[in-house]
């Protein structure tokens, strides 16, 4: 019996799990909190969204190891669920929504730099393409 399916469970989770984050809850959630501010607090949260994304982006690039993939992407993961957290402590409140959306953006960027970056050490050999069609397929299923 091959252990196949097992080896690429982990990362087509993980491709997964970065979407499903990020479409529901940096682009669908998080707008949604701001809806209700005037239209230029709505942008500022925007703002401090992808100003969180590029600083993420860069300092992932800057730091990305591979023999520490594992505590990074982990480190990921949690910083997304504590931007959750940030996000929700003050739904009604500026600065706490805004504080949350850098720190989203922060985290999710820092996330997906580093799943791209191992992505090819996690997968098995010839089947990248496979576990990022999986990871996409699987987190825009109804």
């Amino acid at each position: 019996m091959s252990d196949a399916p097992t080896r690429l469970s982990g990362p087509v989770a993980l491709v997964a799990a970065t979407y499903i984050y990020f479409l529901l809850f940096a682009e669908f959630a998080l707008l949604q909190l701001a809806a209700p501010f005037p239209l230029a607090q709505h942008r500022a949260v925007l703002a401090a969204l992808g100003l969180g994304g590029i600083a993420g982006s860069l300092l992932a690039g800057r730091f990305f190891r591979l023999t520490a993939l594992h505590r990074h992407l982990s480190g990921g993961f949690g910083g997304c669920a504590a931007a959750v957290a940030l996000s929700l402590t003050g739904p009604h409140q500026f600065l706490p929504l805004a504080a949350g959306a850098l720190f989203t953006g922060a985290a999710l960027g820092w996330l997906t730099v580093t799943l791209a970056s191992g992505l090819s050490a996690l997968a098995p050999p010839g089947k990248l393409g496979l576990v990022c069609g999986l990871g996409t397929g699987l987190s825009s299923a109804d």
